[in-house]
């Protein structure tokens, strides 16, 4: 049998050998046992004499001019009210507002961003028509848009059939339907467009505006998600939005455009171009900007651009500059 025991040692007491720092490092010269005299447990230091530490939000406390109370002036690449952006961010949606020299017109608005003016591009001549049965375009063999986080835009120009019965005629999603999906229901004359986002809790949520789409003519269709709210934008309109949380389950599968595996039903029928993946949620203005054929001040952050203005051939291009370039299979291209 097996007797554990417990041994005590006794080791003498060491003193400190570091040196004391110089008088002034800490706000007042009380040693950093407790505080530094302004209740920061962590003792940090206004270095700098501005009146703020690193932890009350100094972002450069060897600067005495950049502090979170201090003035910013936009345009000098300097932040130097500390709230990350250049200029005056007060509802920290990352834009400066337009008082400050920026381009938010709405700095109490989280929801509203860059408010510069759209850059209104010629829009393509031609577009590519899906049959509703066996068309589509593959984005790679492998899983290209994965680590969204908990935002993005999808949005497509869609010209849909008259008598399309479509349950949910993938836009754009992947091939197993797992992670985002925008779609179109021509079931039954249902006639709306719907968007859905999986999150990592393997929880779903969608939207749909039944009615909002009218076969025969073009509609732009937006799909966002935030992180907090999934959105629906038919012309540029908010359609319809739900509350959602958590970050967006990776893919496991390719990214396709006008279908998906579970059946036929899930094959788009109509007309479809300027095809977009954006790995931000859009702001609303930039929407409008958008569904009004411009482009908005702000391109970043775009993961995949198919503006399907080739006119022949069997391939699109990704106009984002991310390389994931499309091959077309049956669709054809027309002319409109």
């Amino acid at each position: 049998m097996l007797k554990s025991r417990i041994f005590f040692l006794t080791l003498p007491m060491v003193t400190s050998c570091m040196p004391e720092p110089p008088a002034g490092y800490y706000e007042t010269d009380a040693p950093p046992t407790d505080t530094n005299a302004n209740a920061d447990s962590d003792n940090d230091a206004d270095i700098d004499g501005d009146g703020y530490s690193e932890s009350e939000g100094d972002c450069d406390d060897s600067d005495s001019s950049i502090h979170p109370g201090a003035s910013d002036t936009f345009g000098d690449g300097v932040d130097q009210n500390c709230d990350g952006v250049d200029g005056l961010d007060a509802d920290g949606d990352g834009y400066a507002s337009e008082d400050s020299g920026g381009t938010d017109c709405d700095d109490a608005d989280s929801t509203v961003g860059d408010c510069a003016a759209c850059d209104y591009q010629p829009l393509p001549t031609v577009a590519l028509s899906f049959d509703g049965i066996d068309d589509s375009i593959a984005i790679g063999t492998e899983p290209s848009i994965v680590g969204l986080g908990e935002a993005i835009t999808v949005e497509a120009w869609m010209r849909v059939v008259d008598d399309g019965d479509s349950f949910c005629g993938s836009i754009l999603t992947d091939l197993d339907d797992r992670y985002v999906h925008l779609c179109y229901h021509g079931y039954q004359d249902w006639d709306y467009a719907a968007f859905g986002v999986v999150t990592e809790t393997e929880s779903g949520s969608a939207v749909s505006a039944e009615g909002s789409v009218v076969p025969g003519i073009w509609h732009h269709v937006a799909g966002v998600y935030d992180g907090v709210s999934v959105r629906l934008f038919m012309d540029g309109e908010l359609a319809a939005e739900t509350t959602h949380s958590g970050s967006i389950l990776d893919s496991e599968s390719a990214t396709v455009i006008g279908t998906n595996n579970r059946n036929t039903h899930y094959h788009y029928e109509g007309d479809l171009r300027d095809v977009r993946v954006w790995k931000r949620a859009l702001f609303p203005q930039e929407i409008t900007c958008r569904a009004s054929g411009g482009e908005p001040g702000d391109q970043s952050d775009q993961l995949g651009a198919w503006h399907m203005d080739e006119g022949a051939g069997t391939t699109l291009t990704d106009a984002s500059g991310n390389g994931l370039t499309g091959t077309i299979e049956g669709a054809a291209w027309v002319a409109y």
